[in-house]
């Protein structure tokens, strides 16, 4: 075989190569035939390095697209990648804070405080933060005519915002003011009575309060109907410290 078809061979292969990609051929040859592009070595020289630029912007172009089929200018693919990184430091940083101050956690723990789903052992109930230390994946979260510019502005505000105490999930103030307050001013309630069950609040674990804080709505209106009807005898202090208490000794696993 002469030197020339070899060539061409060669340049057929390529090409069928370009095709398998998905890439514009001609893009890549300029149009010109089978025959100019392998006229001599130089001529299939020059193809194979407008193949290899071809393929660098592919690679480029795939590097900048997101699951969504989203695809970034460079310039805005850099400020969300910026972004990313520093939101995962910020979260990194109040892990650690959390570790200093509370201890290195279990397994359980530590999967649910990063976001995973644990389950109850006997119930089979699932329970997830919604706020937690997971990492962040933010190149994934940009779609087709989302504003770049707001989304990056909004995250970077909730980004400075966060710390470890959104998820503590500590909502003692709220369930305080919504509901013990009010019992109180029924005279359902003292103020050490109040204090006793805010304790038992603060000792329960993440995971037991989170799933707590789930169900706080519908568990306090139903303590309160039960007590307002008088066929129930239902006691508030009572009947909320064993509810509580028995939040308190709740056993969770990984789902």
């Amino acid at each position: 075989m002469g030197k020339r078809a070899q060539l061409q061979k060669m340049v057929k292969s390529h090409i069928r190569d370009l095709n398998k990609r998905g890439i514009d051929v001609e893009s890549v040859t300029g149009g010109k035939s089978l025959e100019k592009l392998a006229w001599n070595q130089r001529t299939y020289n020059n193809f194979l390095e407008e193949k290899r630029i071809a393929l660098s912007r592919e690679r480029k172009v795939k590097q900048r697209t997101n699951k969504n089929g989203y695809v970034f200018t460079q310039k805005d693919f850099n400020r969300v990648k910026k972004l990313q990184d520093d939101y995962n430091k910020k979260v990194k940083s109040e892990y650690n804070k959390y570790k200093l101050k509370f201890g290195t956690p279990d397994k359980t723990m530590d999967k649910f405080l990063k976001g995973e789903t644990v389950r109850h052992l006997n119930s089979g109930e699932n329970v997830q933060l919604g706020e937690s230390f997971r990492k962040v994946n933010l190149i994934d979260r940009v779609m087709e005519g989302m504003d770049i510019d707001y989304f990056i502005s909004m995250t970077r505000e909730r980004m400075n915002d966060f710390s470890m105490n959104d998820v503590i999930d500590d909502r003692s103030t709220e369930f305080n003011n919504l509901y013990l307050k009010a019992w109180k001013e029924q005279g359902q309630l003292t103020d050490n009575r109040i204090k006793e069950i805010l304790e038992i609040y603060k000792d329960m674990n993440i995971i037991q309060r989170s799933q707590f804080n789930k169900d706080m709505k519908r568990t306090m209106s139903w303590i309160d109907s039960a007590s307002k009807n008088p066929r129930l005898n239902v006691d508030v202090y009572y009947t909320l410290k064993e509810v509580m208490e028995k939040q308190g000794q709740r056993v969770f696993i990984p789902s």
